[in-house]
């Protein structure tokens, strides 16, 4: 009789716990139901996969070949993936060395469940900076919402960073630590913002942007006066919240520490060797800062012909601004209303729009689009802005003239902007690869001439690359890993009469004219021409 007794309440307490988690697990299944379905997050899903189609299609042939460093990337990746240790026998290092440098460890890592995927290959490093790209397409819009605090402009903000010929560029690149930094700094923004209104914790902020010093070396210059920025404008609110705030410090000053030792103990780092203070000139030091500052801003650079003194094509389509003429309005409507509403988000687009160059500013050549890839997302939320101006303005006519009005203007600038970037996919697909596949751009050939290799291993004694490519050494283990003992780098001076040997050199290869050879086969660029000649020398002339 006790027994049921003293059993029965906790039947009871038990079945109202059974109850509540059924009718908590309800109402977590409806929120879900009603976000999957809210015709917001529908759209922006819709983006976001648009977004990430124009990042992938074509990708593996799409800059036509592939670059060192993005062999570097991959390599780096698949050899933590498989045995924790990098290419030097690192254990999970936190700077990766590679060509007498040291590589930011972000995009290495973000690689690996990519790779776990797709196995290591061309395809999979760009996709991985792809996929980091539209992520990017979902950060602006969530920065933007919480700005604007309207759907419209952080709408525009994510349409314009899907189809802006800057962000395409680097998001179809293996060079992902370029685009890292952008989608980092814009998700950082984000949770600060979002912080600050609702009360949330700093520390995620502060975690992202201690992550931006990992992703690509420009935030080193970018972060601390935009932090600074930041502090002054948000003062109010971090001060009543400065245990929390002073937590978040400690996390970026930790993370700050493994970057201040490599720096101080004087190993050679990109910083130092593309720094303004290698510039050779009479000229100040300021006077050549401003002058690759200002360049950052040209018409010509944004909207007519892209950076064309820089002569690497890696960096961008020649020929093609690195936004869309459409855009020149926008952002003047843009600027014009950040600078007359003057709220704090306004303060904190401008100060993006004033920080961006910098990487590229105190770098020794300007303007180079990639140094400065914060703008393609800088400038996006300008012109957002400016839609949402120009917006208001429509709605401050009679209702339904201003409604048709903000409709016929809408779909106008559909209209255009489909039509600018119909044009640039089509010079990117058709013309880039012609234009970008030489020295000065993708240096395509190299896997071409190491498969080939892979196939005749069998009849030479060694099948030598030529070390006209930067840093070649990479593409042996990343395309061939051990299969090929025999393949080397190298060029004339390894030549021996003693051993059947194989060469591939380029066509332009003044030295050729020095030498007996046999051709063997012949590369060809896309516009037809030889590229590299597959042969065996014979002797000097």
């Amino acid at each position: 009789m006790l027994d049921s007794q003293t059993q029965q309440p906790r039947n009871n307490l038990f079945d109202r716990a059974l109850v509540q988690i059924k009718r908590d697990r309800g109402q977590l299944s409806g929120r879900i139901r009603r976000a999957l379905l809210d015709p917001t997050h529908l759209v922006l899903f819709g983006v976001w996969v648009f977004a990430l189609a124009i990042r992938t299609v074509e990708l593996a042939d799409v800059p036509l070949g592939f670059f060192t460093d993005e062999a570097s990337f991959g390599l780096n990746a698949h050899l933590i993936l498989t045995t924790g240790k990098d290419e030097h026998g690192e254990f999970l290092p936190l700077l990766f060395r590679s060509f007498g440098e040291y590589k930011l460890p972000v995009f290495v890592y973000a690689q690996i469940p990519v790779q776990a995927v797709l196995g290591m290959d061309e395809f999979s490093v760009r996709f991985t900076s792809a996929l980091l790209g539209s992520f990017t397409v979902v950060a602006v819009y969530l920065l933007a919402r919480e700005m604007f605090e309207r759907w419209m402009p952080a709408f525009a903000a994510a349409c314009f960073v899907a189809i802006l010929p800057w962000h395409i560029h680097i998001s179809r690149t293996g060079l992902g630590d370029i685009v890292a930094l952008p989608l980092f700094l814009t998700l950082a923004l984000y949770l600060f913002l979002r912080a600050v209104r609702t009360g949330a914790s700093f520390l995620p902020s502060a975690a992202l942007f201690g992550l931006c010093l990992y992703a690509y070396r420009p935030g080193w210059v970018i972060l601390p006066p935009l932090l600074l920025v930041l502090a002054l404008i948000y003062r109010r609110e971090l001060w009543q919240r400065r245990r929390q705030v002073g937590v978040g410090l400690a996390i970026l000053v930790i993370m700050l520490v493994p970057i201040a030792l490599h720096l101080l103990t004087g190993d050679s780092d990109r910083t130092s060797q593309v720094s303004i203070f290698k510039v050779d000139t009479e000229r100040t030091l300021v006077a050549i800062f401003w002058d690759f500052y200002k360049s950052y801003y040209t018409f010509q650079f944004l909207f007519e012909d892209g950076p064309i003194s820089d002569p690497v094509t890696r960096h961008y389509l020649p020929g093609h601004g690195m936004l869309y003429p459409f855009m020149t309005p926008l952002i003047v409507a843009g600027l014009v209303g950040l600078l007359v509403k003057r709220n704090r988000e306004a303060f904190v687009i401008l100060a993006l729009l004033v920080f961006f160059p910098l990487g590229g500013a105190l770098s020794d050549a300007s303007p180079i689009a990639t140094r400065a890839s914060l703008g393609s997302v800088a400038f996006p939320l300008v012109a957002a802005a400016g839609v949402g101006y120009v917006a208001n303005y429509f709605l401050l006519f009679p209702r339904w003239t201003g409604r048709v009005a903000l409709g016929t203007g809408l779909a106008l600038l559909t209209v255009v902007a489909a039509v600018g970037f119909f044009r640039y996919q089509d010079r990117y697909f058709n013309e880039y690869p012609t234009l970008a596949s030489g020295y000065w751009g993708w240096q395509d050939g190299a896997e071409e001439i190491l498969h080939l290799f892979d196939e005749r291993q069998s009849q030479y004694d060694e099948l030598f690359l030529d070390g006209h490519f930067n840093a070649p050494t990479v593409f042996i283990p990343f395309y061939l890993g051990d299969s090929c003992p025999k393949c080397r780098i190298g060029g004339f001076e390894r030549f021996s009469i003693e051993k059947r040997q194989l060469f591939a050199f380029r066509t332009e290869n003044e030295d050729l004219k020095k030498w007996n050879y046999v051709v063997r086969d012949t590369l060809f660029y896309p516009d037809g021409k030889p590229s590299f000649l597959i042969l065996e020398l014979v002797g000097k002339r």
